[in-house]
């Protein structure tokens, strides 16, 4: 503010125009009163007008037809929706597959973990490697561990899209590859948090589409396909209400 040759303030500065009804500046007997204020985006709900109401006493309702005229408050279902399953293949009953044969020829076993289709589930979040090869026996052949960029892995936890090698015994010949698939570990990190939520989202916005085994990952209703019940799925998981099926 400018100073008068008497040395009282005057009133002069743009920022204090009063026919804008923003910015003021009033002398009181203790000193100045001085009003700041903004204009805003004049869009929905004011965050500092809707502190003022509340402190006034009013309830959510009130503020809330303040801000949104014509619009009413109402309760909807909030009951999860039931998951659609995927359809049975009538040709897997009665005799086996060559697909069937094909896994019980398999070098690997366990009886916690499922080695099928050249992937492996039933793995938890977090689950460390040493505990993971405590539950799998092979059929005289050499376990391997391998990252997604197939660099041998010793130490840490089990992650989406970590490869178990079985090699023939005393020799450099693959018998057969799985790769690991934790429902919910998107981003391959080998647990659940909402940095997968954020994959998933991107990929149903057809902004980064999801490949191979994280395509897989983030498919936890197990339907075939990513979609809007798998998102719900995560974001049930993450908020503690329903644990994501193994």
């Amino acid at each position: 503010m400018r100073q008068s040759p008497g040395g009282s303030y005057l009133l002069g500065h743009p920022y204090f125009n009063g026919n804008l009804r923003m910015r003021g500046v009033e002398e009181t007997a203790e000193g100045y009163l001085l009003v700041n204020g903004r204009y805003g985006h004049g869009v929905g709900m004011s965050q500092r007008g809707a502190q003022q109401m509340a402190a006034e006493g009013k309830k959510h309702s009130e503020i809330l037809a303040f801000y949104f005229e014509g619009t009413e408050i109402i309760t909807l279902d909030t009951d999860s929706p039931v998951l659609p399953q995927p359809p049975e293949d009538e040709d897997d009953e009665g005799d086996e597959s060559e697909d069937d044969e094909n896994i019980n020829d398999s070098e690997i076993t366990s009886d916690k973990y499922t080695f099928e289709n050249e992937i492996v589930t039933g793995i938890s979040p977090n689950t460390a490697i040493e505990i993971f090869l405590e539950d799998i026996t092979t059929k005289g052949g050499t376990v391997k561990l391998v990252d997604a960029e197939g660099n041998e892995k010793a130490s840490g936890n089990m992650a989406t899209g970590d490869s178990i090698r079985i090699y023939k015994e005393d020799s450099e010949e693959l018998l057969e590859e799985h790769r690991v698939i934790i429902f919910g570990d998107i981003s391959g990190d080998g647990r659940i948090a909402t940095r997968d939520l954020l994959f998933m989202r991107r990929h149903l916005l057809e902004l980064e589409k999801l490949e191979g085994p994280y395509a897989t990952a983030a498919n936890i209703a197990k339907t075939g396909k990513i979609n809007t019940f798998d998102l719900l799925m995560l974001r049930r998981h993450l908020l503690e209400l329903e644990e994501i099926t193994q």
